[in-house]
């Protein structure tokens, strides 16, 4: 399907995602002045829903931006339904995109802003078998003394760049290191290894967005009784694992093949397990109607 033909949603009506359905000066535009979120669809399921709207509404409020309807777990019921289906994907999978753009005027002034709610949707495309490959980018995470790094904001120009970079050295994603030099996140995803009997995982103290899904992971291991530990670690310390591995909400948990001239097993028990753990999470996830 091609630009023309796709629908989006935008503030209660749909129109082709190559027509023009906002106006050309406005802060969301001009300045990046926005919030989104991005989740899989699946039999009209989606997992930690309420997760994403309650990032997705302190975005809004962080950034003084009201969407135009209100946000709660009725949506996928609804609208996100209706737009699937507005673009013929299969209802098994699909990724959904919601995007809140301030429709303020130009310059920084304080009038009260309302929101352009943006809605689209596109086919899901399963991870490549094999593992992905990372390479180690020169791009830093933003510190949070300069923005919340626990939202995922419109004008994310470094996790654009370290994408950009990653893609031009042939890695299919890229990693970020905190201003201080440890161990971040990549472009798209947040980051696990194990080394013996233990996990870990970048703490927030580096700034990281913590996703979803890395939240969730956390719980699934330490339920288990899996030794895990947040902190502040070197590249070099990760690069001693024995495993590692990304998460993201799209794709659960993606085995990290190699990085330089380090690889690593993309099949191993663990890796089983979790698969395992989040299929029966989804199972039992209500279906909205």
């Amino acid at each position: 399907m091609n630009r023309a033909d796709r629908q989006v949603w935008v503030n209660g009506s749909f129109y082709s995602a190559g027509e023009p359905a906002l106006p050309a000066e406005i802060r969301g535009a001009m300045y990046g002045v926005g919030c989104f979120e991005t989740f899989l669809v699946r039999d009209r399921r989606v997992l930690d829903l309420d997760k994403h709207l309650e990032r997705f509404r302190k975005g809004s409020t962080y950034l003084g931006v009201q969407p135009p309807v209100p946000l709660d777990e009725s949506l996928p019921g609804d609208l996100i339904n209706s737009l699937i289906k507005k673009n013929s994907l299969p209802s098994e999978e699909a990724v959904v995109r919601m995007q809140l753009l301030s429709s303020g005027s130009r310059g920084y002034g304080p009038d009260a802003e309302e929101g352009y709610l943006i809605l689209s949707a596109s086919r899901w495309n399963p991870m490549q078998a094999g593992g992905i490959t990372l390479h180690l980018t020169d791009t830093r995470t933003v510190p949070a003394i300069c923005r919340p790094p626990d939202l995922k904001l419109s004008n994310s120009l470094h996790y654009l760049m370290a994408y950009r970079e990653s893609a031009a050295n042939g890695a299919d994603d890229g990693i970020l290191l905190s201003v201080e030099g440890y161990v971040a996140e990549t472009s798209k995803a947040n980051l696990f290894w194990r080394q013996g009997e233990t996990v870990y995982t970048p703490s927030p103290d580096c700034d990281i967005l913590p996703g979803t899904m890395r939240n969730r992971i956390i719980d699934l291991l330490t339920s288990e009784g899996i030794e895990l530990v947040e902190g502040r670690f070197s590249p070099g310390k990760m690069l001693e694992a024995d495993l590692l591995w990304v998460t993201n909400s799209l794709y659960g948990i993606s085995p990290v093949g190699r990085m330089s001239e380090r690889e690593w097993p993309v099949e191993d028990h663990l890796y089983r397990f979790i698969r395992e753990q989040l299929e029966e999470e989804w199972n039992n996830l209500e279906i909205s109607e």
